[in-house]
């Protein structure tokens, strides 16, 4: 049953990967397997084998996702962003409860205070930066991007979409996989491989970027949780508002916003309310199930 439901946790974050301006990792912290992730990311070098197995079930639920979400939901996305955006802002919501018991059980230091005040000053910035204009890329340049992609990949919160556009390089990469993904589809071998060293420079940078950022992701919430779970919980509150005012500021969804009728805001509260239901009962049983580990262990 355990591995049925990483499955469908893991499902929800791919999917997320497909939607712009969605976190995954701001997902898989909300359904409770951020955590599991991280440290199986910060022990791949050491021990790649145990590392994967340990995390098999979330890897297939989010490659499940990815192929859901390309087939299927984008589709939906596209003639239905709102209501879609509000079911995936309620699975972020569902973790407050959880996040927010975790604080008040737990002595209140001045610097945790002060670690959610950075936090929430860093959010309300991220909405005011401006996309930059698109840059051509050598592949050293496709090697730093994979690195710094990492960041949003790891650190909840984060669009990795939004992160590549205020880079100006979003258009390049995107188009760049998706000529090669359509090149290796028809056969092109030709074409495949003039896409292809700048692909391979991207995700060596991205796995080098998640590794060293996972180890340091990881003793952050071993050695400092509580300061963590203040972030998060900042994090988890204005990221929805990033979501809606990144959406309302993109001239594509301009139209959605202008037409907006009662069925629209109908739909969306009922899929806000599902998605946080869906969320708080995956997270509180995934509390549950560490609590019980950890009592095992002792």
């Amino acid at each position: 049953m355990k591995f049925l439901i990483n499955i469908l946790k893991g499902s929800i974050v791919g999917i997320s990967f497909i939607l712009p301006g969605i976190s995954g990792s701001m997902l898989a912290t909300s359904l409770g397997i951020y955590e599991k992730l991280i440290e199986a990311l910060s022990n791949l070098n050491k021990k790649p084998i145990k590392s994967i197995l340990s995390i098999f079930d979330c890897l297939i639920g989010i490659t499940l996702g990815i192929l859901i979400g390309v087939l299927a939901i984008k589709s939906v996305y596209s003639l239905f962003p709102i209501p879609v955006t509000l079911l995936f802002i309620g699975f972020i919501l569902g973790a407050v409860p959880n996040i927010l018991k975790s604080i008040i059980n737990n002595k209140k230091i001045w610097y945790n205070f002060l670690i959610a005040t950075i936090t929430l000053v860093v959010m309300i910035a991220i909405m005011f930066i401006k996309p930059s204009a698109s840059q051509e890329l050598n592949l050293l340049s496709y090697f730093i991007i994979g690195l710094l992609t990492a960041i949003p990949l790891i650190v909840p919160g984060l669009s990795s979409a939004m992160f590549l556009m205020i880079f100006g390089v979003f258009d390049t990469i995107i188009s760049d996989i998706s000529n090669l993904v359509s090149a290796l589809t028809t056969l092109k071998i030709n074409e495949a491989f003039r896409y292809l060293p700048s692909t391979l420079f991207l995700m060596l940078g991205m796995l080098i970027g998640v590794v060293i950022l996972s180890k340091l992701i990881n003793v952050l919430i071993k050695e400092h949780r509580i300061s963590f779970n203040y972030s998060v919980l900042v994090i988890l509150l204005i990221s929805p508002m990033n979501i809606i005012y990144s959406m309302y500021k993109d001239s594509k969804y301009h139209d959605f916003f202008d037409k907006i009728n009662y069925v629209t805001i109908i739909a969306s509260i009922l899929l806000l309310v599902l998605g946080f239901s869906i969320a708080f009962v995956l997270d509180k049983k995934s509390s549950k199930e560490n609590l019980n580990a950890e009592l095992k262990e002792e």
